[in-house]
């Protein structure tokens, strides 16, 4: 049993983004997932929400005008834009079609352009010039100096490997898992959790 809001009497094509929520909540519970605390729970509901495709509901309920704001869910739109746009790199969907909201369509272009970030960072091989130039910076000084890392502000760090090359670890622009391989030229690496391929210029 699912008690609405008394806002949604005026806001019924906001019900299904509830409901989606509510569900989810229900479906983690029965799968014994959570987490200690209630923010973090309701931050996996969302995250979990729109992975499972519903997400895009809640997203679409973020409305402002010149008299008012809401939104539902516990994730900020352009957090919300951020995983819907990772869901849809996964599989092949344009939910920017989907939307009624203009507020929630912006937030979602933000959360694209980020999702497609992820995709462009070193050693990837579609990462642009300026990322490669200080990614073989960042290996210069790895290999110089093997205690001394990658620096601040880069998603990826090298470790020296006692047995052979120089290594790198860097996340799956997918599901974020970390994934190690090692330093020499062009490499093909498969994400030990999503099975995502990867091209690296390592």
């Amino acid at each position: 049993f699912v008690e609405l809001n008394d806002r949604f009497r005026t806001h019924r094509r906001d019900i299904g983004a509830a409901l989606a929520h509510e569900v989810t909540h229900v479906y983690l519970h029965r799968l014994g997932l959570s987490f200690p605390g209630t923010r973090d729970n309701e931050i996996l509901t969302d995250t979990v929400t729109t992975y499972l495709g519903a997400g895009w509901l809640l997203l679409d309920a973020y409305r402002e005008d010149a008299a008012s704001s809401q939104k539902l869910g516990y994730l900020t739109p352009e957090e919300f834009g951020y995983v819907l746009a990772k869901r849809a790199l996964v599989f092949g969907e344009d939910p920017s079609v989907w939307f009624t909201s203009p507020q929630a369509y912006s937030a979602y272009v933000e959360g694209r352009e980020r999702a497609r970030r992820d995709e462009r960072q070193p050693p990837l091989t579609a990462a642009g010039w300026a990322g490669r130039r200080r990614y073989a910076r960042d290996r210069r000084h790895a290999r110089d100096h093997p205690s001394g890392g990658a620096g601040g502000g880069v998603p990826y760090a090298f470790t020296p490997d006692a047995r052979g090359p120089l290594r790198v670890s860097f996340p799956c622009p997918t599901c974020h898992q970390r994934i190690r391989v090692p330093v020499r030229g062009r490499v093909r690496a498969r994400c030990g959790l999503c099975r995502t391929v990867l091209e690296c210029d390592t």
